[in-house]
C-alpha cells in the first residue's frame, strides 16, 4: 500500500477515482489510512487484525475531522486493538446498551415460542402488553440498563398495595424480558450485555396470591339469572348465559364465529383454545334456542359488537352485581358450571366439556368421549341450572306470601 506524509495539503490533493476506492497510509502514524471513494468522500480509517481477522475502524471524514484529531484517535484505536479489543464490536455493544425496554419487549414477543414450538397467541401477547404497561408504562421508553434492582423493589412494593395479582403478573413478564435480553444481547467477546436480571431482587419477597374459589351458589344463581335477563343488551344477555350453561372460557366464547356454530348438529367448535387443540362441544338446548335469533343478525361473530367481537361486558357485570348485592367475575361462571356438573356427570365428561388438558393423567389421555354422551352430560348440567332457577322463583313466591300473611 502506498504511504505518504499526511498533511492537509497532500490529503486535499488526492484525486477521487472514477469508480471504486483506494487507500493510502500515513508515514508518521501506524495503521492510519485515508480511504478515498469515487463518491467524493475521504475517510480516516484504521485497519488492523483482531484475533487474526482484519478489522476496519472508521474515525472521521476529512476535512471535517482534522488530521491532528485523526492521529490521536488512531493511536487510541491501535492501543485497544493491541489489547484484543475490537472497537467496532465495542461500538455496537455501546449502542445496544441504549436499547429501550419497549424495543426488547417487542422483540421478545416476536420471537418467543411456547414449549410446543408454536408462536404465542395474539391474545397472550395482548395480556403480556397489558400486564407490563399497566404497571411499568413509564419504563417502556427507558434503556434497559436504567431499570435497576432498587427501582424494581420500589415499584413492586408500590404495586402490591393496589393489586398483588396484577403486580406479580407484570414483574413475571419483566423477568422473562430480561432473561431474553441476557441470552440475546452480547458484547464482542460473547459476554451478556445485561448480566443482571433486576427482578431477581424480588427473590423471597413475592407476595402470595390465594387462588380464587368463588362461584355462584344455589341461592345466588336464581337472582343472578333473573338480573341477567333484565339487561338491555341482548348480546350481553346471551353471552353471560352461554358462559354459565357451557362453562366455556370467557375469551374463547367472545371469539366464537358464526361458522363455529352448527345448529343442525347442535354443536360449537373452539378454534385454537388455551390448550391449542380445536374441540367441538355440544350446545345445551336452552342456549341453542337463545342463539338462533342472534345468529340471524350477526355478520361474523356470535357475540358481536360494533367493531368485531364484544369486549368484556364490565358495565353489565357491575349492574348485575349491584342488583343481586354480590360481586362476581366471568370466571366464576366457569367454576359454577364445573361445581354443578361434578354432581351429575363423570369427571372425564366434565374434563371434556370444559376442555381441560389431561396432563399427567394417563387414563384420561386414552379416553375418547362419544358426542351423544357429551350432549347428554351438558344437558344434565343445563337442566340442573334451570331447576335451581325455578326453585328460586318458587321460594321467592312462598316467602312473599308468608310476609303478606
Amino acid at each position: 500500500m502506498k504511504k505518504i506524509k499526511f498533511t492537509k495539503t497532500n490529503l486535499k490533493a488526492l484525486p477521487f477515482p472514477e469508480t471504486g476506492e483506494y487507500s493510502v497510509g500515513d508515514k508518521e502514524t501506524t495503521s492510519l489510512l485515508l480511504r478515498v471513494r469515487s463518491s467524493g468522500v475521504k475517510t480516516f480509517i484504521v485497519r488492523r487484525k483482531v484475533d487474526k481477522r482484519a478489522v476496519t475502524v472508521s474515525i472521521g471524514v476529512f476535512p471535517d475531522y482534522s488530521l491532528e484529531d485523526a492521529r490521536v484517535e488512531a493511536a487510541q484505536v491501535y492501543a485497544n486493538i493491541a489489547k484484543g479489543i475490537n472497537p467496532n464490536a465495542r461500538k455496537r455493544a455501546d449502542e445496544l446498551l441504549k436499547t429501550k425496554l419497549q424495543e426488547v419487549f417487542d422483540e421478545y414477543l416476536r420471537v418467543r415460542r411456547r414449549k410446543d414450538g408454536k408462536a404465542l397467541k395474539e391474545l397472550t401477547k395482548k395480556d403480556y402488553r397489558k400486564a407490563l404497561e399497566d404497571t411499568c408504562s413509564d419504563w417502556m421508553d427507558r434503556p434497559l440498563v436504567d431499570i435497576t434492582k432498587e427501582r424494581v423493589k420500589k415499584r413492586y412494593q408500590k404495586g402490591v398495595l393496589k393489586s398483588v395479582a396484577r403486580t406479580n403478573n407484570a414483574f413475571r413478564v419483566l423477568r422473562a424480558v430480561f432473561n431474553f435480553a441476557q441470552n440475546e444481547y452480547e458484547d464482542g467477546s460473547g459476554n451478556p450485555l445485561f448480566p443482571i436480571n433486576p427482578v431477581d431482587a424480588l427473590k423471597g419477597k413475592w407476595h402470595g396470591v390465594e387462588p380464587k374459589e368463588t362461584y355462584l351458589d344455589t341461592e345466588t344463581i336464581p337472582r343472578w339469572y333473573e338480573a341477567v335477563k333484565t339487561l338491555e343488551n341482548p348480546i350481553n344477555r346471551a353471552y353471560l348465559l352461554f358462559l354459565l350453561h357451557t362453562g366455556c372460557r370467557s375469551t374463547e366464547a367472545r371469539l366464537l364465529q358464526i361458522a363455529d356454530v352448527d345448529l343442525k348438529k347442535r354443536s360449537f367448535t373452539l378454534k385454537d383454545p388455551k390448550n391449542r387443540r380445536d374441540v367441538t362441544l355440544p350446545l345445551p338446548t336452552p342456549i341453542m334456542e337463545l342463539l338462533k335469533p342472534i345468529i340471524k343478525r350477526s355478520k361474523l361473530y356470535i357475540f358481536e359488537g360494533d367493531n368485531g367481537p364484544i369486549s368484556r361486558p364490565t358495565k353489565a357485570i357491575r349492574k348485575v352485581s349491584k342488583v343481586i348485592n354480590h360481586n362476581w367475575s366471568l370466571h366464576d361462571l366457569r367454576r359454577t358450571f364445573a361445581t354443578l356438573a361434578e354432581r351429575d356427570i363423570s369427571a372425564y365428561s366434565l374434563k371434556f366439556l370444559i376442555n381441560h388438558k389431561s396432563a399427567g393423567d394417563v387414563t384420561g389421555n386414552y379416553i375418547r368421549m362419544d358426542f351423544d354422551e357429551l350432549e347428554k352430560a351438558t344437558n344434565k348440567v343445563s337442566n340442573r341450572i334451570l331447576r335451581i332457577v325455578e326453585q328460586g322463583k318458587k321460594a321467592k313466591v312462598v316467602s312473599f306470601k308468608d310476609r303478606a300473611g
